[in-house]
């Protein structure tokens, strides 16, 4: 005799989101032209793209894949009140001399940001990213 069991799980996964915020002195306002806006602000990210690279790296760090050759365009940046986003282009790798592998690939995320001109900081944020569950053996 056969006995078919349907069991059904609900998994709650965790959801993986990093922030970082930059500290900047007030070249804009809120009431500045967007140009002027995107200007200052590709410049600011340009001076602290350690902290845009550590927030990359954040995401691949459980794969210990490597991330580098950032590129951030101002044409890729989209602002307003106060709010925006931009496009992070970069290469990540993976090394392993003993296992003979060697991997490279390109990558880009969006990241938004929201500047507070009361503190004179800006918070990114990286994309949602569903925290993957261990797999088994």
């Amino acid at each position: 005799m056969f006995y078919l069991y349907s069991l059904t799980f609900k998994l709650d996964r965790a959801i993986m989101q990093v922030e970082k915020i930059l500290k900047f002195n007030q070249a804009f306002n809120q009431e500045s032209d967007s140009n002027l806006a995107i200007d200052q602000l590709d410049l600011l990210f340009k001076k602290n793209m350690y902290d845009i690279h550590d927030l990359l790296f954040s995401y691949h760090y459980t794969k210990r894949e490597r991330v580098y050759d950032i590129i951030l365009n101002k044409e890729d940046f989209i602002y307003s009140n106060g709010r925006g986003s931009f496009l992070a282009k970069y290469m990540i790798g993976f090394f392993n001399g003993c296992a003979d592998l060697d991997f490279n690939n390109t990558e880009k995320m969006k990241i938004t940001f929201s500047v507070d001109f009361k503190n004179d900081t800006v918070l990114l944020i990286g994309e949602y990213i569903p925290d993957e569950e261990q797999h088994e053996i």
